[in-house]
């Protein structure tokens, strides 16, 4: 069940409250896809700005609005919000019912693939990564300063068009999980990038059961189009985790201090020293038709060169068990994520 009210809304309950009141009524006009809002009788000290990025990044179905093609007209006696560069309303309707049908089997596999809410997250998660990918030429357009595709932006251009960049992502994540009945919020801040540097970036908030967890879509589904497997590094993660990587005004989100939902930890695949290394990796070689993933703690790596050591490591381990083989990995540093494969040569 969809969660529809205000007080429901992470963003929401980050404002004052006279920003409360402007947001009631700011999220009220839109749902009725109005490109008018009158706001004359919102208090003049209220950001106006604020409130609206707060409705957009809890509202995903509104992704048919153009925040850069806002404006506030005031007259004598009156002062409106006037909306323009967005669709028609019969288009923006015709629009998100593509976007329900395109989410509604999605919503049904994750709902069939376990009781639990880490289950049916991951299977959304997952399903993101198989049917969107990255739209590389419109982050290049962007760095230019002239985005091209306003839908990459948003749940449409993820669920629709399959393509999308990193606020399309969260968009998409965000509209299927709150049709699940969860409380989630798209965060704007920071993120690195490996061609660009310190590049905007969005990702989600989710609450589960009381406490509230990271989830990065996009840096996980670019893994995925790179190794074809799917990623985790970024799933229901907590703040000391996201900030090796990630900035953003922690006053608008709540915190999210705890850490038993990383994949990792759940799988068994956090590791603590060396010789667990060893053993993911002994093991992972005699399966080698499987992927190798583990995430190390801080302590094991912060002192050693690691991404030299795990590679010698791993070629060693394949030697060990088979008489030629190859190896292909990846290792990031800034979140002790490892993935790797061994290639046996015939």
């Amino acid at each position: 069940m969809a969660i529809g009210r205000d007080e429901n809304n992470m963003r929401y309950q980050a404002l004052s409250i006279a920003e409360k009141s402007a947001y009631s009524q700011i999220n009220h006009a839109l749902s009725s896809f109005a490109d008018t809002i009158d706001i004359t009788g919102i208090d003049k000290k209220v950001d106006i700005q604020r409130v609206i990025e707060a409705v957009l990044a809890d509202n995903p179905q509104f992704f048919y609005i153009n925040p850069s093609q806002m404006a506030v007209v005031s007259s004598l006696s009156r002062r409106q919000l006037r909306l323009s560069g967005g669709v028609r309303k019969s288009q923006a309707m015709r629009m998100l019912n593509e976007i329900h049908t395109v989410a509604k089997p999605l919503i049904e596999k994750a709902v069939q693939s376990g009781h639990s809410s880490y289950e049916q997250l991951l299977s959304i998660y997952e399903s993101l990564q198989e049917r969107t990918t990255y739209d590389n030429e419109e982050l290049n357009a962007v760095a230019r300063g002239k985005p091209r595709r306003l839908n990459a932006h948003n749940a449409y251009g993820a669920f629709v068009e399959r393509s999308a960049v990193c606020d399309g992502f969260a968009a998409a994540f965000q509209f299927l999980s709150q049709q699940m009945g969860y409380r989630c919020t798209i965060i704007s801040g920071k993120s690195d990038h490996p061609s660009y540097g310190s590049v905007a970036h969005s990702w989600n908030i989710i609450e589960i059961a009381g406490q509230y967890y990271h989830v990065d879509p996009t840096w996980d589904a670019n893994h995925y189009a790179d190794n074809r497997e799917h990623s985790y590094d970024w799933f229901l993660v907590d703040d000391e985790h996201i900030l090796t990587d990630h900035t953003w005004d922690v006053n608008t989100t709540p915190v999210a201090a705890d850490d038993s939902m990383l994949w990792h930890l759940k799988k068994r695949l956090l590791v603590n020293s060396e010789t667990e290394i060893v053993d993911v990796f002994a093991k992972a070689a005699q399966n080698p038709s499987k992927p190798i993933y583990l995430r190390c703690t801080e302590r094991v790596w912060s002192n050693k060169a690691m991404d030299e050591y795990l590679s010698e490591l791993l070629l060693n381990t394949a030697l060990k068990f088979h008489s030629k083989a190859e190896i292909s990995y990846s290792w990031d540093e800034n979140t002790g994520c490892f993935f790797g494969r061994f290639v046996l040569v015939s």
